[in-house]
């Protein structure tokens, strides 16, 4: 009867149309019998004790990696309670490789599993089963990165995954793989100790470090075998051999799984990228261009759907072979030149400063924005710039205003698109007081 009544339940709340599909699996009920980590449960069901592992998610390891406990408490809100234990039927889908039963939990109207992804206490550990809507798993995760919850709230070095090369054809994936870091700060930073990979496998030695605004390549080969395929890579950019296997897949079942995870020496999570080789048409799926980041300070989420975040972030390289070691083809490079109209003014008199903008990448610039002060004592006389232009006026006490004033002590342009090479001017002038 137990059985019949939570089969019903979780029909009712439309359960096997969301996120799991019950119809693909078997459904009984255990008792939680006691704890081994946030993703680990045992539990007793038909006269036997089984040790079960939670599907689709993965926790923080204890004893010592960030948010590990607090996964664990998350999970001790199970022991000792009747729960629904969801088991694929699909051929090789009950068990993992370490004969633990692969569960989806159900307790109290909720998928249990996804709880630990939406608090941020778990990630995204996807394999092939038939009983988890992976997309709508993924949303889950998404959320709470953007939410920057628990093992997504770690301050982060500064240091992304700016390229990938999964599937580098004609060359073998072995040889030609590879993972480029950025350092987006104005200083070094030591990653030694530091890992990479789908379980994050490859270990970066000690003692290796990125320079300030630069990079550093993980890879699959000898320093020498990558610069024979990748001739333009500066000399003075280091190319670390991958320890283990950097594991860049080139096809997953399910295609949510392509996860890239960089985690610290301490493990807390540094960057993170669900790719996709369907993005663009396929354009870095064997066609010997790479998947580049678009616009570097913006983060990933792990949204691996067509058309969407990730997706309009990263695109193929314009360059055969990408820019390992360099700044992305894709990427937009501004530049700005301010000039003024003379350099000797007399009381009430008025200065003008003219702006240039250009974009020098090969990257389209979308939603430019430009700050400048006002000096001081000095009133807004005027400005000009081009229609297509937002602009903004910092009052104090009032913030950031639309329309115009002569006691703005900032003015914000706002440029909606920039295009290669590309350039404009905006200009304002003000009067002495």
């Amino acid at each position: 009867m137990a059985l019949l009544l939570i089969t019903v339940f979780l029909i009712d709340t439309g359960f096997s149309d969301e996120l799991i599909y019950i119809d693909k699996g078997t459904l009984v009920t255990a008792t939680v019998t006691s704890i081994v980590d946030g993703d680990t449960i045992k539990v007793e069901y038909q006269g036997s004790t089984k040790t079960v592992r939670l599907l689709g998610i993965n926790t923080p390891e204890i004893p010592n990696e960030p948010y590990a406990q607090e996964a664990k408490t998350f999970t001790s809100s199970l022991l000792n309670k009747e729960i629904g234990l969801l088991v694929s039927n699909g051929p090789g889908q009950e068990k993992d490789k370490y004969g633990r039963t692969l569960g989806v939990i159900f307790y109290e109207g909720s998928v249990f599993n996804v709880k630990l992804l939406e608090e941020g206490l778990a990630v995204r550990c996807f394999m092939a089963n038939d009983v988890i809507n992976f997309p709508l798993w993924e949303k889950k995760e998404i959320t709470a990165r953007k939410n920057n919850l628990n093992i997504w709230s770690s301050d982060t070095s500064g240091i992304v995954i700016s390229e990938i090369n999964p599937n580098p054809a004609p060359e073998r994936d072995d040889v030609a793989e590879f993972v480029e870091l950025y350092n987006k700060n104005h200083f070094l930073v030591d990653i030694g100790s530091w890992s990479l990979g789908s379980n994050e496998q490859t270990v970066i030695p000690q003692g290796v470090s990125i320079p300030a605004k630069g990079y550093i390549i993980i890879a699959t080969n000898t320093a020498e075998g990558f610069r024979k395929i990748y001739p333009s890579t500066p000399e003075e950019i280091e190319i670390v051999v991958a320890t283990g296997s950097l594991v860049l897949l080139n096809r997953y079942n399910p295609s949510q799984g392509l996860v890239i995870h960089l985690k610290d020496s301490s493990k807390r999570y540094q960057d993170s990228l669900t790719y996709n080789l369907a993005w663009d048409d396929k354009g870095a799926d064997g066609t010997g261009k790479t998947l580049e980041k678009i616009y570097g300070n913006l983060q990933n989420l792990g949204d691996s759907s067509i058309g969407g975040f990730d997706d309009k972030n990263w695109a193929p390289s314009i360059f055969p072979k990408g820019t390992p070691g360099r700044p992305n083809s894709v990427s937009p490079n501004i530049t700005l030149k301010k000039e003024v109209d003379k350099e000797c003014i007399e009381l009430n008199g008025t200065i003008t400063y003219t702006i240039t903008y250009k974009n020098e990448g090969f990257g389209t610039a979308t939603n430019v924005v430009i700050i400048d002060v006002l000096p001081q004592k000095t009133e807004l006389e005027a400005v000009s710039n081009p229609q297509s232009v937002a602009r903004y006026y910092y009052i104090i006490n009032k913030g950031w205003q639309e329309g115009f004033s002569e006691n703005a002590t900032k003015i914000k342009w706002v440029i909606t698109s920039v295009a290669p090479g590309e350039s404009g001017t905006i200009s304002f002038t003000v009067r002495i007081k």
